[in-house]
């Protein structure tokens, strides 16, 4: 009887780890290079539908791919405003979905559902779960353009945000949705302002910070702060959102302090918007918010 050779059989292991190496590598190479012409808008797009629809949305994509970070779309567009009224749908180039396996297992529609994006020169993340009968959705997003948000650059907002939102709404029909929302602005310019029939001079904004929650239709703003043109706004209290959206009413305190120097065309609203206002570098003033957003009224402090 012969004896084993304990070098032929390390020899043979390691033949076959080898054996197993190159085999998983040309496994993944396969796979690599298939799962970019895979079909998979038979069984994405009802899944996506569903997920749409739960978060309140609509959207449409013009490719679709499985990627290494799960699903990859191109040229997506989603409504989250009124398109009858004009607004225009978000933009995104690109948009990385990755469902989780376990959600898929436990009949969850693959919740939760983890994204990342690009648009608008910045990056953006959100997850996406149902919990206890609702849709929970966390969005974070920074260094975007908000000059790239509409088409007319001659309106509108232009300057960088980063910010957090977080909402939940019913599964099922009827029920309020709520959230909250973090929200940082810098280096900004808002064109075409109203207040009321008044309309605006461009106002320049170095950095404007908010946060806030909502409940249905009762939003509170816990805090507005913004310095610029116009020197610095404090703003606070409670919106009811009405459709339409000018019919809104309001409930708001705003504190103001005039710069140093206040450019010419801008002195004029202030002075027709706020009339207490004691001039450049004066004390600052606060003032009551009522009306709707259509029509304020601003009247002295309470």
């Amino acid at each position: 009887m012969s004896t084993p050779n304990p070098r032929g059989r390390r020899s043979r292991q390691r033949r076959l780890i080898a054996g197993l190496v190159v085999t998983v590598l040309a496994l993944a190479a396969f796979t690599a290079a298939l799962l970019p012409h895979l079909p998979i808008d038979p069984l994405l797009a009802p899944v996506v539908a569903r997920l749409a629809a739960g978060a309140g949305v609509r959207f449409r994509y013009r490719t679709s791919r499985l990627a290494w970070d799960g699903i990859a779309l191109t040229g997506l567009e989603v409504d989250v405003a009124d398109a009858a009224a004009g607004e225009r749908p978000v933009r995104i180039d690109r948009l990385g979905l990755r469902p989780s396996l376990m959600g898929f297992l436990w009949g969850r529609r693959g919740t939760p559902w983890r994204a990342s994006a690009r648009l608008y020169d910045g990056s953006a993340t959100a997850r996406l779960d149902r919990d206890a009968g609702r849709w929970r959705a966390q969005i974070t997003w920074s260094a975007v353009d908000l000059g790239k948000l509409g088409v007319d650059v001659d309106r509108g907002f232009s300057g960088m945000s980063d910010g957090r939102l977080h909402t939940a709404q019913p599964a099922s029909a009827g029920g309020e949705g709520d959230g909250s929302w973090e929200l940082a602005v810098l280096d900004a310019v808002a064109k075409d302002l109203r207040a009321g029939q008044l309309v605006l001079p461009p106002i320049t904004i170095q950095r404007l910070d908010s946060s806030g929650t909502w409940q249905g239709r009762r939003l509170t703003i816990d805090s507005l702060d913004a310095t610029g043109s116009f020197g610095s706004v404090s703003l606070a209290g409670r919106v009811v959102l009405r459709d339409p959206p000018e019919q809104s009413a309001l409930n708001l305190t705003l504190t103001h302090r005039a710069p140093a120097v206040v450019p010419p065309d801008l002195a004029i609203a202030l002075r027709l918007l706020l009339p207490q206002s004691g001039g450049a570098a004066a004390e600052p003033t606060t003032y009551h918010v009522g009306g709707t957003l259509g029509l304020p009224t601003i009247g002295p402090g309470r």
